[in-house]
C-alpha cells in the first residue's frame, strides 16, 4: 500500500490489480493501463511521484495519482526477479531490491 501526499490510498496486488481511494478506503476505483503481473512494491516519493514494481522486473511510474504510468527502462546488471521492494532517492532515483540483491535506476525526467 501507497499513500499519497494529498492523502489518497494506492493499493496493488495480485494479477495486475491497482485500486485508488480519495475517502479514505470507503470507495474504490481501479487503476487502468498497468500489465496483468502482480504487484511487489510501491512507493511513493517526496515530489508525490507513484512507483509500481512487478513480479516481471518492470517498474513503472504515475506522475498524476495514478491516472496514467510510464514504464521506467529496463536497468542493464539489475537484481535478479522478483521486485520486493522501491525506495525514492530523489533527483530521479530509486533504489530496487530483489530476492538477489538492490539496483539503482536512474529515471530521465519525463519518462515515456
Amino acid at each position: 500500500m501507497a499513500v499519497l501526499p494529498t492523502g489518497e490510498l494506492i493499493v496493488a496486488g495480485l494479477r495486475g490489480n491497482v485500486f485508488r481511494s480519495v475517502d479514505s478506503g470507503d470507495t474504490w476505483k481501479r487503476l487502468e493501463g498497468l500489465p496483468p503481473i502482480s504487484w511487489l512494491a510501491s512507493a511513493v516519493g517526496a515530489d508525490g511521484n507513484l512507483w509500481l514494481g512487478n513480479q516481471g522486473g518492470q517498474v513503472f511510474t504515475s506522475r498524476d495519482k495514478g491516472e496514467s504510468w510510464a514504464m521506467v527502462p529496463q536497468v542493464p546488471g539489475a537484481p535478479a526477479l522478483p521486485l520486493t521492494g522501491l525506495l525514492p532517492l530523489g533527483q530521479g532515483k530509486v533504489l530496487m531490491t530483489s530476492m538477489r540483491g538492490l539496483g539503482l535506476i536512474e529515471v530521465p525526467a519525463n519518462p515515456k
